[in-house]
Order: structure tokens, then C-alpha cells, then sequence
């Protein structure tokens, strides 16, 4: 699904640029390098957990 939606982002915006935070296991798009004034978007994907009944 990450996949996904960082191929979805560059078909949208092809310049964007992709920041990548290793330590906190995400990673951010947007127009400069900037970590946060100039991303416009955030994905951190987690591991599945089961539902709670």
C-alpha cells in the first residue's frame, strides 16, 4: 500500500521530493527539502495489528 501511494504522488506532482526520517520509520513529500514548512504530505506505515473484539 506505501508503494501505492508514493507512486500516486508522482503521478500527480512529478517534481515533488521525498524525504526519508529512517529513525521514526516515515517519510514525507513535498516541494523542497525542507523536513516540514515545505512537505504537504506524511506516510508511516505500521504493521498490521489485530482487531480488538
Amino acid at each position: 500500500m506505501a508503494r501505492a501511494v508514493r507512486e500516486l504522488v508522482y503521478d500527480v506532482l512529478p517534481g515533488t521530493i521525498e524525504v526519508v526520517w529512517k529513525k521514526q520509520g516515515s517519510v514525507g513529500w513535498g516541494i523542497g527539502p525542507k523536513e516540514f514548512t515545505e512537505q504537504f504530505a506524511n506516510l508511516m506505515p505500521i504493521k498490521s495489528r489485530p482487531c480488538a473484539t
